[in-house]
């Protein structure tokens, strides 16, 4: 398996252990599955920053959302109408969850968390009103391309 492919497989893997996400998905579309069970993780990959003889880096965006509930109350209780709150705090906790364990964990490819942009809240997006946090972060991996000389 080549490093592009480890490196994404790995950031599945992760983000689908984790209990509290119900599904993990992986292009550029994040809304166009209504079968989808929130919360979801969308991971996109962004782009190559760095290539080197020994490491090879891969950026992802990486949106973990929640679906929005309006009950009938909402009109009156501005504030907390809503789950919005509830949706970004989940969100929230499953992506510092998993980016801690990215961070911190030893894992059998040599996968390094380079950089972790700002979170960036996500509110009413898309058809499915979705709500949570999205970061952009760079991986690198062991460059295990041979070349022929």
């Amino acid at each position: 398996m080549n490093s592009y492919a480890v490196t994404t497989k790995y950031l599945t893997d992760i983000f689908s252990s984790n209990p509290l996400v119900n599904t993990v998905i992986f292009g550029s579309d994040l809304d166009i599955n209504k079968t989808n069970i929130f919360p979801l993780v969308h991971i996109i990959p962004e782009g190559v920053p760095s290539i080197t003889n020994n490491r090879l880096e891969f950026s992802y965006e990486i949106a973990v959302v929640n679906q929005r509930q309006t009950p009938n109350n909402s009109k009156t209780d501005k504030i907390y109408g809503d789950n919005l709150i509830d949706n970004l705090n989940v969100a929230f906790a499953i992506l510092g969850q998993e980016m801690n364990t990215i961070a911190n964990q030893y894992n059998d490819f040599d996968i390094t968390l380079e950089s972790m942009g700002q979170a960036q809240p996500i509110i009413f997006a898309d058809k499915n009103v979705l709500d949570g946090w999205l970061v952009q972060i760079t991986l690198s991996v062991q460059n295990n391309f041979e070349t022929c000389q």
